[in-house]
């Protein structure tokens, strides 16, 4: 299969392993033509992980928010505790 084919293929499948993969084994072109497809098909490569890890920063602020409170939780109830 084409570099190009496999490459829409695994944006479409949101696929970040064959991505990187692909991007690692850059094939020679034969073309002006299949250069500038490759250029635009890494141009939707590179905005999709970008997008992802945008998504996976927002996820991980959102733990460590939750993780923070739980903490700030946990020691106002000892505060309280007088069982000890």
């Amino acid at each position: 299969m084409k570099w190009t084919n496999q490459l829409k293929i695994a944006i479409i499948e949101n696929n970040e392993l064959k991505i990187e993969e692909l991007l690692t084994e850059l094939p020679q072109f034969d073309s002006l033509e299949q250069m500038k497809e490759a250029a635009y098909m890494m141009q939707e490569a590179h905005t999709l992980l970008n997008k992802e890890k945008n998504i996976l920063t927002s996820k991980l602020l959102k733990i460590k928010k939750q993780k923070e409170f739980l903490n700030s939780s946990i020691r106002h109830q000892s505060s309280f505790d007088q069982s000890h």
